[in-house]
């Protein structure tokens, strides 16, 4: 179930972790540590907006992908589905049915198939929770995989809050984007693997997780 304060409600689906060290009262989880990503995610992303297009559901509820933000901890690849964003849709038979259709048609496709379709695994670095932008690769494709996603409240708390824009990222946040990625690698890692960057941060901030990326030899795009 996915608890939003907008009330919103909503469909959705995400990867599980929390990279993050600090602030993480009932997360679940690992401190610090991620869940290898679902290759499902993506594909599931993709039938369940077809399925609620489809529904009577579709006036009323939002079809959306998450950002990593809770656990709890598993080696094997992973996601949440969850019905949001209150009690009163959490009861909801209509969108209890709803998923359960989507989820019997989704698993008549091996796994196996998803990643031999795949030639790209995208991890997320900035943004918003609700990650539209990951959500427009998704759209993408097969061939597109969905891996961690980061929202910029991930890594806020590393942010020492210096005026000194050579000082206005503090480390901490390199440990999350490692565990991002390391932990998508560890579902994919016969494929790609591409850095989105959001552009809309400060940009010593932006510059400094750039160069970050840049040193540890791994792919970027604003795009």
């Amino acid at each position: 179930r996915h608890s939003a304060a907008s009330g919103k409600p909503s469909l959705t689906v995400h990867p599980i972790g929390v990279p993050w060290t600090k602030n993480i009262d009932r997360m679940g989880g690992l401190p610090g540590k991620v869940s290898p990503p679902s290759p499902r995610i993506g594909a599931i992303y993709r039938h369940l907006l077809a399925a609620t297009r489809d529904s009577a559901l579709a006036e009323e509820f939002e079809v959306t992908l998450e950002a990593t933000h809770h656990g709890p901890h598993v080696d094997k690849p992973a996601c949440f589905v969850e019905i949001g964003s209150t009690e009163e849709q959490w009861q909801r038979a209509d969108a209890g049915e709803l998923w359960a259709k989507v989820l019997l048609d989704h698993f008549k496709t091996p796994a196996t198939t998803l990643t031999e379709q795949a030639t790209t695994a995208v991890v997320l670095i900035g943004g918003g929770h609700y990650c539209p932008r990951m959500g427009d690769m998704a759209r993408m494709g097969s061939k597109v995989v969905v891996g961690h996603i980061l929202a910029t409240y991930t890594m806020s708390d590393y942010l020492n809050g210096t005026s000194d824009e050579e000082e206005a990222v503090a480390g901490g946040w390199r440990h999350v984007i490692s565990e991002a990625v390391a932990g998508t690698r560890s579902a994919f890692p016969d494929l790609r693997l591409l850095c989105v960057v959001e552009k809309k941060w400060k940009s010593a901030e932006r510059q400094q997780v750039i160069a970050f990326l840049e040193e540890q030899g791994l792919e970027w795009t604003y795009k």
